[in-house]
C-alpha cells in the first residue's frame, strides 16, 4: 500500500537529536507492516525557526520511506503574517506537485495546517482516493481564544476563509481522526456531521523511554547539583503563548515572599515568551530558566524532577504531548487542562488539576505536592500506570495503521 502522510511542523528523521512525533511514529509503523510512505512537509523547522534547505528536496530516509520537502519560505514567529504566507505557499506547492506523482492508495493529512488539509481533500476526492483528516489542534478557533476580546469580532470575519476550508476538509474526509475525544467532537460540530463508524480517536502517545540514556551534559550535571535537596517542579517545552508561564512566575514570587526555600521551578525551553520570562525571573531565586535542551538533557531533567507542569491557557478537550512526556517519566502532573485530561488525572490519581489562571489553587497544589513525599510517590506510580495503559505508542500506532488499511480498502477507481 502506498500511503501519503501530509504534516508540516513536526521534527523530521533527518534532523539531529530529533524527537519522534505522531507522523514519524505512524510512518514507522506503516513501514513495519510492509507499506510505502511518502511524508510531505516543508523545508522549514517550526521548532528551531530555521530553514533546513533553501529549495525543494526529496530524501529517502530508508527503503520505502521518502520525505518530500517543499520550500515555502520561513517565519520567525508563530504569530506572524510570514507564517500565514508560508502555509499558503506550501499548499500551492502541494497542489502543483501532487499531480505529477504516482497516486497513493490513501492519504492521511494532519489538521492543521488548514490549507494543506484542504488541498489534500481537494486532490483526493475527484480521484477516488480515501483521505483521513487527523485533527491535532482546533484551528481557526484557537486564534479567537488567544485574541483580546475587543478584537474577536473583527478577527472572526477575517478568519472566515479559513473557517470554510476547515469545514470543507472535515466534510470531504472519509474518516476524521483526532488526538482526543474533545478534538474529534469539535471537528464533527464544525462540519455539522454525526459521528461515523470511521471517525476515531488515537492519542498522540509516546515511545517508551530507553532504560539507558546518553550521559548528561556538564550544564545538566551542574543543575542537578544545584537542585539537591529541592522539590523540583519542571516545565519542558516551547515557550509558546498557549502556556501560562507567567502564572508559574507569580506563584514562585509568592512562595519566595513566604520564605519557602524548599521548592524550585525549572522552566526549560525557548520560544515566544522566553525573553519575557527570563527577565521576569531575574530576581527570583526559586526559578531556573536553562534555555533549550536537547532530547538527552531534557530526559535527564525529567529524571531529576518531582512534578511535571502543564500550565495551559484555555485548551478545552486537549490531550497534548506534554502529558505523555511527564507520565512516561513517571512524574505526577500539575495541569490546567480541562475536560478529558482533568478526568484522566482524577481517574488514575496521577496528578492534580486547577483552572487556567487560578493562581491561588495552583500555589495550594504546589504546596501540597511539595510537602507530601508519600503523595508524590503514589502519584508517580499511578502516572506510570496511566502511560502504560493509555499512552504507549506501541499500542496506539498498530491500531492506527489497521484503521488506515481499513480506510484504504474503500478506494474507488
Amino acid at each position: 500500500m502506498n500511503v501519503w502522510l501530509i504534516k508540516d511542523g513536526e521534527t523530521l528523521p533527518i534532523q539531529p537529536d530529533a524527537r519522534r512525533m505522531r507522523t514519524w511514529m505512524l510512518a514507522e509503523e506503516l513501514l513495519r507492516q510492509g507499506h510505502q510512505v511518502t511524508w510531505w512537509a516543508s523545508t522549514h523547522s517550526h521548532q528551531r525557526k530555521q530553514l533546513l534547505f533553501d529549495g525543494d528536496r526529496e530524501i529517502d530516509v530508508e527503503r520505502g520511506f521518502r520525505l518530500k520537502l517543499m520550500f515555502a519560505g520561513a517565519y520567525g514567529s508563530n504569530r506572524s503574517l510570514s507564517r500565514l504566507v508560508h502555509h499558503s505557499r506550501l499548499a500551492v506547492k502541494f497542489r502543483r506537485q501532487a499531480r505529477a506523482l504516482l497516486q497513493p492508495d490513501v492519504i492521511v493529512s494532519a489538521f492543521p495546517t488548514i490549507e494543506l488539509a484542504f488541498e489534500a481533500v481537494t486532490f483526493a476526492k475527484p480521484r477516488g482516493i480515501p483521505v483521513i483528516v487527523d485533527i491535532r489542534d482546533p484551528w481557526p478557533d484557537i486564534f479567537l481564544d488567544l485574541a483580546p476580546p475587543v478584537l474577536r469580532a473583527a478577527l472572526r470575519i477575517a478568519l472566515r476563509p479559513l473557517e470554510r476550508k476547515a469545514r470543507a476538509s472535515f466534510q470531504g474526509s472519509d474518516s476524521l481522526v483526532a488526538c482526543s475525544h474533545g478534538f474529534l467532537n469539535w471537528g464533527l460540530r464544525k462540519a455539522k456531521l454525526a459521528r461515523r463508524p470511521a471517525d476515531r480517536v488515537f492519542y498522540l502517545g509516546k515511545i517508551r523511554p530507553a532504560a539507558k540514556t546518553p550521559g548528561e551534559s556538564a550544564a545538566i550535571g551542574e543543575l542537578g547539583r544545584e537542585l539537591s535537596g529541592k522539590v523540583v517542579f519542571c516545565f519542558v517545552g516551547s515557550f509558546g503563548h498557549v502556556y501560562e508561564l507567567g502564572l508559574v512566575c507569580e506563584a514562585a514570587a509568592s512562595l519566595e515572599r513566604q520564605g519557602n526555600r524548599q521548592i524550585q521551578f525549572i522552566l526549560a525551553g525557548d520560544g515566544q515568551q522566553f525573553e519575557q520570562i527570563r527577565a521576569r525571573v531575574k530576581t527570583l531565586g526559586n526559578v531556573t530558566v536553562p534555555g533549550w535542551l536537547n532530547a538527552s538533557d531534557a530526559n535527564h531533567l525529567l529524571a531529576m524532577s518531582d512534578v511535571g507542569l502543564a500550565p495551559y491557557r484555555q485548551m478545552a478537550g486537549a490531550v497534548p504531548n506534554k502529558v505523555f512526556d511527564y507520565s512516561a517519566a513517571g512524574l505526577p502532573i500539575l495541569s490546567s487542562l480541562e475536560g478529558e485530561m482533568a478526568e484522566k488525572l482524577a481517574k488514575h490519581g496521577a496528578g492534580l488539576s486547577y483552572a487556567p489562571g487560578d493562581l491561588q489553587t495552583f500555589v495550594s497544589h504546589v504546596k501540597t505536592l511539595a510537602a507530601g513525599l508519600d503523595l508524590r510517590r503514589m502519584m508517580a506510580q499511578r502516572s506510570t500506570a496511566m502511560f502504560d495503559q493509555e499512552f504507549l505508542a506501541a499500542n496506539i500506532y498498530p491500531d492506527y495503521v489497521r484503521h488506515v488499511e481499513c480506510i484504504a480498502r474503500t478506494r474507488t477507481h
